[in-house]
């Protein structure tokens, strides 16, 4: 192999920890004790969140040890001084306590947990960037060329181009050296910002999806330090682009966590290790729904482009986008038990409808107005009509009955007072968002009418009364989970179409249907052979058929 083709290919980085332990000696303060506890300290972090603080405390007496043993107090101030740096928290949580002897003496050991806390390393250099591990997120990235290739900060570092590769050979050594140039590209503050896969993300991503592990860092997003950006923990937490974990999800129909942030300098040396406690649920496979290959080859397409309408949107959209997000995430996981997963997604478009104000509405507004004047005349003729038997019942003295019948009357009148249906509701969301998805539907039924004679609206109202109302659907002779199934994907489908939307995201994406991956406009529904790639099929099918044995037939020896 020549010289030149050593040195085209991409090195792994030397910066990125993905765990280890910090030593040595500190103290915290016990609001129970009215006294600070000091001792040996040993923190065992990793990239995926976790924290663990051992103390043997020195100072801790037996009194004190069993005024504080088994109970989830409160510490303050936790101030270690270890060979990384000074690792700090402002408060901390007594997780286990156990005595030791040790050498015929007796020591107690300690262990917290916090919220978050800071290795501080370097206080005096100046920030220049920031990075975070992502948890769970996997994703196929498309070759980036240009400003970043030397990033001090990316884990395959592009090597230069060597002066002495051969003419004829110069195709082949840039297709080398940008080998691992994978990255999603998007802009944070003005600034550019990438995401690249961890050297480890092939195993990774193959323990996710064999089920050994339920929880990994995949890939480590980077970014620049915002100008004026403080670094103290409380201000990072403002400036952190922690809405791009929503975007992400969206995309990858997984829901992606973050474990260890860090602050680095502009040569990428480090300043301080933030250490978060979130929650994060366990990696379940979904729906891809925007790729980077399929998606990024239009303009303001791709997750690149999502992760910026994400984080240019209100706060107040996000904290709809955020529910959605999380109810098509737990709809998936669910998916197992269709009766669960109908009710996320019914809890998702339930809250969407009511924050639009379209969940509740006069029956008779959606009529035309000469309409309107006939059923309000039929409704006010049934309402004398009654009071005309009620004024019969009273005068003979029957006032139980005339009562009840005077409350019917006066129902009779409201007979198109304002409801709270659901499929009502999700058919003016749909309106709202130019979704044309009902429509299509019931064209398809109006051609093969479902058994039940039901068209859309009421198939919705039909499953929500039963799970939300009974608890269950009611599969069985009437419908069965492959239709509650064939619903639950198509609300799923719509309510990530109305993410996106909502985020102003104009790109394309994959529907979940029994297509094959795609790459569609958020308004591609349009007609009956459309709705049919969602299942809908204007029929009830049977889920199972059992086939009886002959009482007659006998089994080979080896059943």
């Amino acid at each position: 192999m020549s010289k030149w083709e050593d040195e085209v290919h991409p090195s792994t980085c030397k910066w990125y920890e993905a765990g280890g332990t910090y030593q040595g000696t500190g103290s915290i303060y016990s609001e129970v004790l009215q006294s600070t506890i000091s001792g040996q300290f040993s923190i065992e972090w990793s990239d995926v969140g976790s924290c663990l603080i051992h103390c043997v405390p020195t100072s801790l007496s037996p009194p004190s040890f069993f005024r504080i043993a088994g109970k989830f107090d409160e510490f303050k101030d936790l101030s270690v001084e270890t060979h990384a740096g000074r690792f700090v928290s402002q408060k901390c949580y007594l997780g286990q306590s156990s005595p030791k002897w040790s050498e015929g003496t007796l020591s107690f050991s300690l262990i917290f947990e916090t919220l978050d806390a800071e290795l501080i390393v370097s206080p005096t250099r100046i920030a220049a960037y920031w990075n975070v591990s992502l948890i769970n997120f996997l994703a196929n990235m498309r070759i980036v060329r240009g400003g970043l290739d030397r990033h001090p900060l990316r884990v395959f570092l592009t090597p230069e181009m060597p002066s002495d590769v051969p003419p004829e050979r110069i195709s082949i050594a840039e297709m080398m050296r940008n080998a691992r140039n994978r990255l999603i590209t998007f802009m944070f503050r003005n600034m550019p910002a990438f995401i690249e896969k961890l050297a480890n993300y092939d195993d990774a991503e193959k323990s996710l999806k064999d089920g050994v592990q339920r929880f990994i860092a995949t890939c480590v997003m980077v970014g620049a330090v915002p100008d004026g950006g403080s670094v103290e923990l409380e201000d990072v937490k403002r400036w952190l682009p922690i809405d791009t974990l929503t975007a992400l999800t969206i995309a990858s129909g997984v829901d992606v966590g973050i474990g260890v942030i860090e602050i680095r300098d502009a040569e990428g040396g480090i300043i301080k290790r933030i250490h978060l406690s979130t929650i994060a649920t366990p990696y379940h496979e979904g729906h891809t729904a925007i790729s980077e290959i399929g998606h990024s080859n239009l303009v303001h397409s791709g997750i690149g482009p999502l992760i910026e309408n994400v984080l240019s949107t209100s706060e107040e959209t996000m904290k709809s986008v955020r529910i959605m997000t999380d109810c098509v995430i737990q709809a998936q996981v669910s998916s197992s038990t269709p009766d669960h997963a109908f009710s996320f997604v019914v809890r998702a478009l339930d809250g969407l409808a009511n924050r639009l104000g379209v969940n509740r509405r006069r029956l008779t507004d959606a009529l035309p107005n000469k309409i309107q004047q006939e059923v309000q005349a039929v409704l006010f003729a049934a309402r004398d009509e009654i009071l005309r038997v009620e004024k019969g019942c009273r005068t003979t003295s029957d006032a139980a009955t005339a009562s009840t019948l005077k409350r019917i009357a006066s129902r009779a009148e409201q007979a198109d007072a304002v409801e709270d249906s659901f499929g009502l509701s999700v058919s003016r969301v749909l309106k709202h968002y130019l979704l044309n998805d009902e429509a299509a539907i019931n064209d398809l039924y109006n051609r093969s009418p479902r058994q039940d004679g039901l068209l859309w609206v009421d198939v919705l109202n039909k499953y929500r009364g039963g799970v939300i109302h009974k608890g269950f659907s009611g599969n069985g002779t009437e419908t069965t989970l492959r239709d509650v199934l064939c619903y639950t994907n198509h609300l799923i489908d719509l309510i990530i179409r109305i993410s996106l939307k909502e985020v102003g995201y104009a790109g394309t994406y994959n529907p979940l249907n029994r297509a094959a991956t795609q790459i569609l406009p958020l308004d591609w529904v349009k007609g009956a052979n459309n709705a049919k790639l969602f299942g809908f099929d204007g029929y009830e099918p049977e889920l199972f058929r059992f086939v009886e044995r002959g009482p007659t037939e006998v089994l080979p020896a080896n059943e």
